[in-house]
């Protein structure tokens, strides 16, 4: 059968063998993109969301309560 997914580009190839990163990583698109175009309930996807997120690393921002501190003379090490 041939690559149906539209977004691959023009002679993308599926490798033979994925490792898990890269099998996670093609899964959790997968959910995305089906949610995208509506397949999941919303207990559907409020389950999915959250398994999604077990794997999916956040961006390293600090939490919106969490105190925001300023460097000082003893938390900055100078360049040589």
């Amino acid at each position: 059968m041939e690559n149906q997914n539209p977004t691959a580009p023009v002679g993308a190839q599926v490798p033979a063998e994925l490792n898990p990163q890269q099998a996670i990583s093609v899964l959790i698109q997968a959910v995305n993109f089906a949610q995208s175009k509506g397949v999941y309930s919303l207990e559907d996807a409020e389950i999915l969301s959250k398994a999604v997120k077990v794997f999916v690393k956040k961006e390293d921002k600090p939490a919106a309560d969490a105190p925001v501190t300023e460097p000082t003379a003893e938390t900055v090490t100078p360049a040589n």
